[in-house]
């Protein structure tokens, strides 16, 4: 299941893992002044996005880490300014004020027992409107994982037909994860 306006980005040889440098690539242009704008890290894993988000300038960024042990790995590593080591897209709102982030970035954590399709309306909460949400995931997740399966393709649809979002891009890329393909997806919150 794609999006109607999903193209594809064609690649001679595959890397292990893309999602980074595919990320990285929307990050460079998306902000005049990185250093003014503020970042969740959602799913921050041991910090790897953290750590690139750090290269291209972005120093206010926060993690969300739901795992207590990548949590004190992020806090070891330096790269964000605050740690918040709870889930996301459960009943409970994550602890973040409404229009807080200048963008939430998801990068490999929407995965099976990761983050949730249920997540999305708490990213639009806490995005200031004007802002974006970028997803880079495995494409083939859209099918094979239940959380997204039927789900998470008609919720970003809805949002965007109620004008609480708008999609900016739909990408699939190669080598997101050794042989697997990536997709990613840029929303700006309205």
């Amino acid at each position: 299941m794609l999006s109607p306006n999903h193209h594809q980005v064609h690649g001679k040889g595959r890397q292990i893992y893309r999602s980074t440098e595919m990320f990285a690539e929307v990050m460079r242009g998306l902000f005049h002044d990185p250093s003014s704008v503020r970042i969740l890290d959602a799913g921050a894993g041991t910090g790897l996005t953290g750590e690139m988000l750090q290269s291209l300038g972005y120093w206010n960024v926060d993690a969300l880490e739901p795992v207590e042990k990548f949590a004190e790995t992020c806090r070891q590593r330096g790269f964000y300014q605050r740690i918040l080591n709870q889930p996301v897209g459960m009943d409970k709102p994550v602890d973040v004020p409404d229009d807080t982030y200048d963008a939430v970035c998801v990068v490999g954590a929407f995965g099976p027992g990761a983050i949730p399709t249920s997540a999305i309306p708490e990213f639009v909460r806490i995005v200031k409107p004007g802002g974006y949400i970028l997803n880079c995931m495995r494409e083939e997740y859209l099918r094979t994982v239940d959380n997204f399966r039927d789900k998470l393709v008609p919720l970003l649809q809805e949002m965007e037909k109620e004008g609480r979002i708008q999609q900016l891009e739909w990408t699939i890329y190669p080598g997101h994860f050794n042989d697997k393909d990536g997709l990613r997806m840029l929303y700006r919150v309205l």
